[in-house]
């Protein structure tokens, strides 16, 4: 039976103050207050009226709690896990996914948005302000240098582009297609998900089947989904743990050798927490480097760019000393 028929494979995360809220309920109970009490006290108005609305309807306070915005992860988590533990797993991978799909975007965009402005001054200039100094440019290079220029400008704003809707639509992982999920920077980010599932879902001493149980009753992308199929049929077919993990598509080839490491060693836990500090710092790596090539360009380009304003505004003078 495929129990992520029908399910929606989109997870939502909480908020900053959806997290606030949920930590001073999880405080409250621990001090004994009930749970009525501190649902009043800990979340907001509406958001409590919705909880104890629930709760007059004769559902479960766990099934409740899963209702609300951010927590569509807490119910398949809370069948196998308490609710301090589940709620420290999904803090875990809202990290991860806000992670996967902020950070890289937000930090290319700032030397992008430098290249795409400078582009539009090569237009600026280019279509309106030559045409005006035809008479002082005639048989200068500046025209032809600025056409030049520019083309290469535009085909580097066009592969841009083109690499941040492959990095977008990878890191999303609802489009399951080479081109967008080949990369082994996307690979990695997947697998650094799944990665975070098993290890929170192992630490609860769950057998094999009862762990794939689990990771399909948990939403996430498509990629997730589809790991998670290939994984249970390999295991149906009597697979070891490194050939379950190792059929899984799109996965990172330095998981399943840390897992197969840690199925040697007795600690396969650690490893896959190893697995997630060392790929998150190599990412974050990656990241830099793109990030600061991108921002040498940007503020070359800026040169480029006075320069021709320089030679723009130097031709007539050129002209006259050459009368």
């Amino acid at each position: 039976m495929d129990l992520s028929a029908g399910r929606t494979h989109y997870a939502t995360f909480p908020d900053e103050q959806q997290r606030l809220e949920f930590d001073a309920f999880l405080s409250l109970q621990h001090l004994g207050v009930g749970a009525r009490t501190a649902a009043k006290l800990a979340f907001a108005p509406g958001t409590a009226r919705q909880l104890l609305h629930g709760l007059e309807k004769g559902k479960t306070f766990q099934s409740v709690l899963a209702s609300l915005p951010g927590w569509n992860m807490l119910g398949a988590f809370l069948e196998v896990m308490d609710l301090q533990t589940a709620a420290n797993t999904i803090y875990t991978l809202a990290d991860i996914r806000g992670f996967n799909d902020r950070k890289p975007i937000l930090q290319i965009m700032y030397p992008y948005a430098i290249l795409a402005g400078v582009f539009a001054m090569f237009m600026f200039f280019d279509e309106s302000v030559l045409p005006m100094m035809s008479d002082f440019l005639e048989g200068d290079l500046l025209p032809l240098w600025m056409k030049t220029v520019k083309t290469v400008f535009l085909l580097l704003l066009v592969l841009l582009t083109a690499a941040g809707l492959v990095l977008w639509t990878g890191i999303q992982g609802q489009m399951l297609h080479s081109a967008c999920l080949g990369p082994a920077f996307i690979r990695q980010r997947h697998s650094l998900y799944l990665a975070v599932c098993i290890r929170s879902l192992l630490e609860q001493e769950l057998s094999t089947a009862a762990l794939l149980t689990a990771l399909e009753k948990l939403p996430g992308p498509k990629v997730f989904v589809q790991q998670v199929k290939a994984m249970k049929r390999t295991a149906l077919q009597g697979g070891s743990w490194v050939q379950i993990l190792g059929s899984a598509p799109w996965i990172d080839p330095v998981l399943v050798k840390h897992v197969e490491t840690g199925l040697e060693t007795g600690k396969v836990c650690s490893l896959l927490k190893i697995y997630e500090n060392r790929t998150k710092r190599l990412q974050t790596e990656k990241v830099r480097q793109v990030v600061r090539t991108l921002t040498g360009i940007s503020y070359g380009s800026v040169g480029v760019l006075a320069v021709i304003v320089y030679q723009v505004l130097l031709a007539p003078m050129n002209m006259l000393n050459a009368m």
